[in-house]
């Protein structure tokens, strides 16, 4: 808001803008004459020290002629910033540009940010923009009012450190540079294509989601994996979540790893480990299942077919068997999840023990981790054991259970002998 002072005859009047870098003179009509010595006055009593040079350039540019109620300046600041110079702390070719095309091979080589990472300076093209940043009372103007110049640079995700000139990552992600010059960082890539052999291991510093298949590849990441098409014959893992709309298909060995929630259509012939929920559309066949926090089918279609299925928490799918009477296993049970990666790691440390010359300090970490994830699993029982949080603990087939089906919720177990359609197992009830 503008500062108005008037003089004590109230014929002139001085406005001073809101940023202080300009004030303008009004001289108004009344029957009082309007002396020198009282425009004086009023100037000094504004405090205004700087620019009224300025402002008779500005006159002088514009042939302005002063008059009644018409605003004039008396003081003009201006600064001599041309242009804002941005030096990146990354190569523009060796990081993510969604506009472009790559290979999955290349993301090893991409530079990225943790969150609070610099990534750009900022500067002046003038030589010490300081001395020149005063305003009409003669005041160090702070970088604050050039800072609307520097957020032009801005994108997503970024931040600007005005205090010293600075660019920095609001996330941990790729930082690439838009059509409109702004620096932004991504915690989401987008590939376009299949993933076909990608044997190295990659660690990915965002989520990805890939508008194809995963074929015979081996990847990790801490964050999110969407995958358009199927999941073949891989081995994956994530601490985020999974969305693979086809299905995950011969994917053995060490299988996929999920630590949160998993969303996919059918799991044939794999090995499928987590830590969260598993939800799946069509079916579960000739797989080996863990999913801490439960199974969930789709109510209307969802099979189990020859699977060994393990979790904490719960099943409830459409049918379990078929009319060939094909075995599967489904089991409640204690912190699965922690059993497995036990499991996976001691089948691991024994294969390296086959060759321990030159494996003593591979040997040493495994048995190092071996002990840490015996010590956590230890722990997770004791604490499973001892919870006094209600848990519903249930296996639910809403149509056809076949014959040739195990069936265990912690101590109690059943096996199917019969068919039978739409019943509910629970760890209180009468089986």
């Amino acid at each position: 808001m503008e500062n108005i002072i008037y003089s004590p005859s109230k014929s002139i009047s001085i406005r001073i803008n809101e940023d202080k870098m300009s004030a303008w003179m009004y001289i108004h009509k009344s029957d009082k004459i309007i002396d020198e010595k009282e425009i004086i006055n009023l100037i000094d009593n504004s405090g205004i020290v700087n620019g009224f040079e300025e402002a008779l350039e500005w006159m002088s540019e514009n042939g302005f002629d002063k008059d009644f109620e018409k605003p004039f300046p008396i003081a003009i600041c201006k600064s001599s910033v041309s242009e804002i110079i941005i030096k990146y702390h990354f190569e523009k070719s060796q990081t993510y540009d969604p506009q472009s095309e790559w290979s999955f091979q290349d993301i090893k080589n991409w530079f990225y940010s943790e969150k609070g990472t610099v990534l750009a300076d900022l500067n002046y093209s003038g030589n010490d923009i300081k001395s020149n940043m005063r305003n009409i009372f003669g005041e160090l103007v702070s970088d604050q009012s050039s800072a609307s110049k520097f957020t032009e640079y801005l994108g997503k995700n970024v931040t600007l450190d005005i205090d010293n000139k600075r660019i920095l990552s609001e996330i941990r992600g790729y930082p690439y540079i838009d059509n409109e010059n702004k620096l932004n960082v991504t915690d989401n890539i987008i590939y376009n294509g299949d993933i076909d052999s990608v044997k190295s291991q990659s660690n990915l510093a965002a989520s990805i989601t890939i508008n194809g298949s995963i074929r015979k590849s081996h990847f990790t990441t801490a964050n999110d994996i969407i995958v358009n098409g199927n999941i073949i014959a891989s081995e994956v893992y994530t601490e985020g979540n999974l969305t693979c709309s086809g299905d995950i298909i011969d994917c053995q060995t060490t299988g996929v790893v999920v630590i949160k929630d998993t969303l996919t259509n059918s799991i044939i012939n794999s090995l499928f480990v987590s830590q969260g929920l598993l939800t799946f559309d069509n079916t579960i066949n000739c797989s080996r299942i863990i999913a801490e926090k439960g199974i969930k089918g789709n109510e209307e279609n969802s099979s189990i077919i020859g699977s060994q299925v393990l979790t904490s928490s719960f099943v409830d799918v459409c049918s379990i068997g078929n009319v060939e009477g094909v075995e599967s296993e489904i089991e409640i049970t204690m912190c699965p999840y922690a059993k497995e990666r036990l499991r996976q790691m001691n089948k691991t440390l024994l294969k390296i023990k086959e060759h321990p010359n030159g494996n003593s300090d591979k040997i040493a970490q495994f048995n190092s981790k071996l002990f840490s994830l015996e010590e956590s699993l230890a722990e997770e029982m004791d604490e499973f054991l001892n919870s006094q949080d209600i848990v519903n603990r249930f296996v639910k087939i809403r149509m056809d259970l076949f014959k040739g089906i195990y069936i265990r919720i912690l101590k109690k177990s059943f096996y199917v002998k019969h068919n039978q359609a739409n019943i509910e197992f629970n760890e209180d009830g009468d089986w």
